[in-house]
């Protein structure tokens, strides 16, 4: 009973009662440690992270394990909670394995120095990542050749057991000793051979292929390569299409190249100019587009317009002649008015 009616004893004894049960928060403690702090502040930082971007998951976890390290370090230094400093650890590693299989899916890996100019110049343009062109690559070996010396050789070497892209140095392709075109870096070596050829046709190149400089060059075999597109159709469009710009841009070439010199494509006013000799710029560049004229090449807006002229346009209702003058394979830059 005195413990009863003793209110100094009874204002004690309440007062433990919320100290160790919690219950009831009529006095509030200080404040956390600074650890504690920082950790919360993370937690803040990560479930605020926009979700509009492809590393946003990876961030997310990788700020969390920082936060749950905190508090770790909170628990087990200023705390001293073995339940609280064995979650939190838990709950670090398990966020700190996650950000490292994030980090090795979504991370670019690193492109081969000698690779990096082909990447850059050929496949960076047709938005082709570097984890692509990683997994293109890694079928393939490269290799090297002396001034003199054939990649392949016509009427000897089997053509459809390879594919190979010139990483640097010149070649030349010949046939019966006749210069055809050189090849320059970032050229495929053999597409035409790898598009008119089948696995184990026995096919033969008709062209000589050799070495001017000392060249380098990246090789696929048909066989890993044709396996990887059948797996990657987004890549098979992309090399089909490079080896279609390629055999073009050959084929340009050899036309140039044996193109008769010191005949002119006659005036335009004669009605018979298709008949003559004429540059690439005049063949396949020589689309006619109706009212607005032909569009050309930048090879034959740079000829010399004295000796060489474009037919007139007679269709259409103006009588304006239009010409509009493109970049070969590229997108149109230059419009000129005649």
């Amino acid at each position: 009973m005195e413990n009863i009616s003793n209110p100094n004893l009874t204002w004690t004894t309440s007062t433990n009662k919320t100290d160790r049960g919690g219950q009831n928060c009529e006095e509030w403690e200080d404040a956390q440690h600074v650890l504690f702090q920082i950790a919360n502040l993370c937690f803040a930082v990560a479930f605020l992270v926009p979700p509009k971007f492809r590393l946003s998951i990876l961030l997310m976890r990788g700020v969390l394990t920082i936060g749950f390290l905190f508090v770790t370090l909170w628990a087990g230094v200023n705390v001293c909670a073995p339940d609280i400093f064995a979650w939190n650890v838990t709950f670090m590693l398990t966020n700190f394995f996650h950000t490292i299989f994030l980090a090795y899916i979504n991370i670019p890996p690193r492109v081969h120095p000698e690779l990096l100019e082909l990447y850059n110049k050929v496949f960076t343009p047709l938005k082709v990542d570097k984890k692509n062109f990683k997994d293109l690559v890694s079928c393939a070996e490269i290799l090297s050749l002396k001034p003199g010396e054939h990649y392949g050789t016509e009427g000897m070497t089997v053509a459809d057991e390879q594919l190979s892209i010139l990483l640097s140095g010149k070649m030349k392709a010949t046939c019966e000793d006749v210069l055809l075109h050189y090849l320059q870096p970032n050229e495929f070596i053999d597409s035409p051979e790898w598009e008119a050829c089948t696995l184990d046709s026995d096919r033969l190149f008709q062209v000589t292929l050799s070495a001017i400089e000392p060249c380098r060059y990246i090789r696929w075999p048909r066989r890993e390569l044709e396996l990887f597109l059948n797996n990657n159709p987004f890549m098979r469009v992309i090399l089909h299409n490079l080896i279609g710009k390629d055999i073009t841009h050959k084929l340009y070439s050899l036309n140039e190249y044996h193109r008769p010199q010191g005949k002119r494509v006659r005036s335009p006013s004669a009605s018979d100019w298709w008949r003559h000799q004429i540059p690439r710029s005049f063949s396949v560049d020589a689309v006619h587009t109706g009212t607005k004229g032909h569009m050309r090449s930048l090879l034959w807006a740079s000829r010399d317009r004295r000796t060489s002229t474009a037919p007139s346009d007679s269709i259409g209702s103006t009588s304006s002649n239009v010409t509009i003058v493109l970049p070969l394979c590229t997108p149109m830059h230059k419009t000129s008015v005649a």
